[in-house]
């Protein structure tokens, strides 16, 4: 676990309720700040960049946080957006790997991870928004996303050939630290719809894609052959690693409904 991350989630919703307590001391024509709580599914997946390396499962999870969007001076249709996120990702992982065998002698493997990262994520943007249309508003927004990693765990299960050709798996499960990174950075687009309920109340629904520009993994690579399988001509009995550093970049698409005060 990042000891750093609670720290951040302590100030980080320091921050938003003394804005919100500040806010509500305000009229509301006069308020140059918006509250919000929002929670939603995302739809993610990785985009891998390492030889041997594979992703192809697209998967969906909860994430859920709060929201906080400061005016600018001089006009009333664009803010500054910000807030906090709770993230959670599971990913499925295939690649290859090496062993010795009971006889102590080298055998290619192959390795099945479901590694699970849980992430504060800090969104940092400009949302321009278009002048009342029946009671609602259109907005964009474009800006930049900060995760600090506060959680990790996985489940490797490595498969290989035994003397006597029968197959053989291992199971360990474990944290991830060491095969994640502990931050994360992504380019954020996206757009939301706003419903007025009452007076400066609104409901809200948006959807943001999230381009990851970050690595997210940790570690080196075992170099592999034409058919994806593990080089054993390139490695040896003390099981050293020869190929790439694994890379992987996450892509997402977050949608999210929640309420403006």
């Amino acid at each position: 676990m990042n000891k750093l991350a609670p720290k951040s989630v302590i100030l980080s919703v320091g921050f938003l309720i003394s804005a919100f307590l500040l806010s509500s001391t305000l009229d509301a024509q006069e308020r140059k700040f918006k509250f919000g709580l929002a929670a939603g599914p995302s739809i993610y997946w990785l985009n891998t960049k390492t030889e041997g390396l594979e992703s192809t499962q697209t998967s969906v999870s909860f994430n859920y946080g709060l929201y906080a969007d400061f005016r600018l001076q001089g006009n009333d249709n664009y803010f500054v957006s910000t807030g906090i996120m709770i993230q959670n990702y599971d990913y499925n992982l295939s690649y290859a790997g090496a062993v010795l065998n009971s006889s102590k002698v080298l055998t290619a493997s192959t390795v099945e991870n479901e590694i699970g990262l849980n992430y504060l994520e800090i969104p940092i943007g400009i949302k321009m928004r278009s002048d009342e249309i029946g009671y609602s508003h259109i907005a964009g927004w474009f800006g930049f996303g900060s995760g600090f990693r506060i959680n990790s765990s996985q489940n490797l299960t490595e498969s290989f050939l035994e003397v006597g050709s029968a197959e053989m798996n291992e199971t360990k499960v474990n944290d991830a630290s060491s095969f994640s990174q502990a931050a994360k950075f992504s380019l954020k687009i996206g757009g939301e719809w706003e419903r007025r309920i009452t007076g400066e109340t609104f409901f809200v629904i948006g959807c943001t894609f999230e381009n990851g520009l970050t690595n997210i993994l940790k570690g080196d690579s075992y170099a592999v052959n034409s058919n994806g399988n593990t080089d054993l001509a390139q490695t040896n009995v003390s099981l050293a690693k020869t190929g790439q550093a694994y890379k992987a970049l996450p892509r997402s698409i977050v949608i999210h409904l929640g309420v403006y005060f």
